[in-house]
């Protein structure tokens, strides 16, 4: 019965729109329309429902892809963090979201049975080993420490689903094809897309001309489920992939003035991790594109008039006072540290009490003096919440993926591994590593370039094997 519907006419090509990247950029545009009109929960239906018609039907779930990566932009909020904390704790919102999930499960592992893809769940692969002692550090993470509690078990099992648990799922249930690189840069392009929409609709709705960029106008900006820092890093995130679209595509030159408006984009989120990593990502994808990208002649011209346009600007900041509200963030806090330091010191101090698993992840909420209760950097909360043992496990997952990407070098795939290094090296300055919706994003790549380079050598051994056999033939 469920093959005979499965293989329906009206199904198949159905599944055919879901898995092309028109699907993609449709869904993205519902969200980001969802998102204006204030309609979350209109959103979070449409969401649960993609995801489960494609854990059922589709012959791969590659089509979740845009779904997991533009649907958390759908969710609106009036202004403020607190906001979105109320809304998600309310009783109808809770019982809507987990019947929700309950649907996405409970197809997805129907689909592991009507698809007999469980047992490849745990097929060998190259970062498993990796994901599996991360989920160990995060499960263990503050064993034994009088400061483990259930906030820290709900963190760490957050962590666990979305890398471990969507790797055995997606590396079981996507196929590994050769245009996975150029499907997901797409998804990352209209993920950007969607944030720059979302904040010039915030800008036009928020804005008062005159109005200083400073710090209470930062903590105004929320945008999807992400506040200003988040957001600005999400977009960086998205960055090195555009780049990719311009160093590949026929018209790339249209990705790189694109790109211009990403970068403006994190600008404006005044979120300084993002915009140093965003500012290296693009000079980085610049100097690649005139030297060896398919657009170089147009790819100069653009980048020269943007250099001539922020030389303009600069001398202007110093000749008058008039763009003094749009940089008045960046000047105030210039090198601040924002607390950083201090935060580092007080996770230290917790390690040194409970050296082996750590603290677990809500040790600095019993900390009187402690107003963030995340480090802002990856290894030293890894260290403070699960200790020498979780950040051993830390660094052997990190062993394996950069292995990922120089068992065979490609460029295509070297521009995953760029975007990941982006990811990492903004997490050493923000907490991004340990939020689920960063997390699903950073596995989904890892997965990808995984696969990508399974695809390559399983084409080159057809390939040999194909040779020889013509060999055995003429012998």
């Amino acid at each position: 019965m469920f093959e005979k519907i499965k293989n329906n006419s009206i199904i198949l090509r159905i599944n055919a729109f879901f898995d092309g990247v028109l699907f993609a950029a449709i869904f993205g545009a519902v969200m980001l329309l969802l998102h204006v009109l204030k309609l979350n929960i209109v959103g979070f239906v449409v969401i649960g429902l993609c995801l489960s018609y494609i854990n059922l039907f589709c012959t791969d779930t590659r089509p979740a892809l845009p779904v997991l990566f533009t649907g958390p932009l759908v969710v609106f909020s009036s202004g403020s963090v607190n906001d979105i904390a109320a809304y998600f704790t309310s009783p109808a919102i809770i019982v809507l979201l987990a019947a929700l999930v309950a649907c996405v499960i409970v197809t997805a592992l129907l689909r592991l049975f009507l698809y007999r893809k469980a047992k490849d769940m745990f097929r060998k692969r190259r970062l498993l080993y990796g994901f599996l002692l991360l989920a160990a550090a995060f499960l263990f993470s503050g064993l034994f420490s009088k400061y483990y509690t259930v906030d820290s078990l709900l963190l760490s099992l957050s962590l666990i689903i979305t890398q471990l648990g969507f790797y055995l799922f997606f590396s079981a249930t996507m196929d590994s094809r050769r245009d996975n690189i150029d499907f997901i840069s797409r998804i990352c392009v209209i993920t950007a897309a969607v944030i720059v929409l979302e904040l010039l609709w915030f800008y036009l709705t928020h804005y008062t001309a005159g109005q200083a960029l400073d710090s209470a106008w930062k903590g105004s900006i929320v945008i999807g489920w992400g506040m200003s820092n988040t957001i600005g890093q999400l977009l960086t995130f998205m960055l090195p992939m555009c780049f990719y679209r311009a160093f590949y595509d026929k018209k790339g030159w249209l990705y790189y003035i694109f790109a211009l408006a990403v970068l403006a984009g994190v600008y404006l989120t005044l979120s300084r991790n993002a915009l140093l990593f965003g500012v290296a990502v693009f000079v980085a994808g610049t100097v690649l594109c005139i030297l060896k990208g398919g657009n170089r002649k147009s790819t100069g011209i653009i980048a020269a008039v943007f250099a001539v346009a922020v030389l303009i600007v600069i001398v202007l900041a110093f000749k008058t006072e008039k763009i003094d509200n749009f940089v008045v963030f960046f000047t105030d806090t210039l090198l601040s540290d924002r607390g950083r330091f201090a935060l580092w010191e007080k996770m230290i101090r917790l390690f040194t009490e409970y050296p082996v698993f750590g603290t677990g992840f809500s040790a600095l909420g019993s900390i009187a003096d402690a107003n963030m209760q995340m480090a802002h950097n990856t290894l030293i909360q890894i260290l403070s919440s699960c200790g020498v043992v979780g950040l051993g496990f830390y660094f052997f997952h990190r062993f394996q993926t950069v292995k990922l990407f120089f068992t065979r070098p490609a460029l295509k795939r070297l521009f995953i591994g760029f975007t990941v290094a982006v990811y990492l090296g903004m997490a050493l300055l923000d907490p991004i590593f340990f939020y689920a919706n960063y997390a699903l994003i950073y596995t989904i790549l890892l997965i990808v370039a995984e696969k990508d380079l399974d695809a390559e050598l399983a084409g080159e051994k057809a390939l040999i094997d194909k040779a020889a056999d013509e060999e055995e033939a003429e012998a």
